[in-house]
């Protein structure tokens, strides 16, 4: 019943975005998974929330949004440093990004297919710029846009549910650490 509730709302939601999409999606799986059933469902999870869902979508989201932004880098930014920066995003976000996809499929989780609309105008936003005013944008989008990943992937670390998403946000601390420490380097020579 909440499959066919769920299917009906989408098919008269106008919006496009992947990430409200995905959110929706898994809600309503979750969901059908707690709801009194004659038989048990198949196990999905012994733990899995609404909570640890949407944090699997927003790291597919931000994850999508650094490849796409460390490709932006790599044609639009003046200084190599930049340049080089937007390819280990490429590189880092891409590996990260493949763990998070078999890690959802293990959970039976939906994924954004596209860029979220507030992530889709931030790539745009970047897009427009060129050369130094690219390059202390993009600096600054990639110091404050790692902090906030940051304490998303810690949130989830200590107060998730699931012991698998729980880990993955854990395994990925360093790596987004040392981006941020880059990112911060990169921002404080074009000063």
């Amino acid at each position: 019943m909440s499959a066919a509730l769920f299917v009906m709302a989408s098919c008269n939601n106008n919006s496009t975005d992947s990430v409200k999409e995905a959110k929706s999606e898994n809600n309503a799986m979750i969901d059908s998974q707690n709801a009194p059933q004659a038989m048990p469902p198949a196990p999905m999870t012994d733990s899995l929330t609404k909570s640890d869902a949407s944090f699997v979508v927003n790291a597919a989201d931000a994850g999508m949004l650094e490849v796409e932004l460390g490709k932006v880098a790599q044609a639009n930014g003046m200084s190599q440093n930049v340049k080089d920066f937007g390819s280990l995003m490429v590189k880092d976000h891409t590996e990260i990004g493949d763990k998070l996809k078999k890690l959802a499929a293990s959970k039976n989780l939906a994924l954004p297919e596209t860029l979220s609309d507030k992530s889709q105008d931030k790539k745009n936003k970047m897009q427009d710029k060129k050369g130094k005013d690219f390059d202390k944008a993009y600096a600054k989008a990639m110091v404050d846009g790692h902090k906030d990943v940051i304490k998303s992937f810690e949130d989830e670390a200590q107060n998730g549910t699931d012991s698998d998403i729980k880990a993955f946000a854990a395994d990925q601390l360093p790596t987004l650490h040392h981006h941020l420490d880059e990112a911060q380097k990169m921002l404080d020579k074009l000063k």
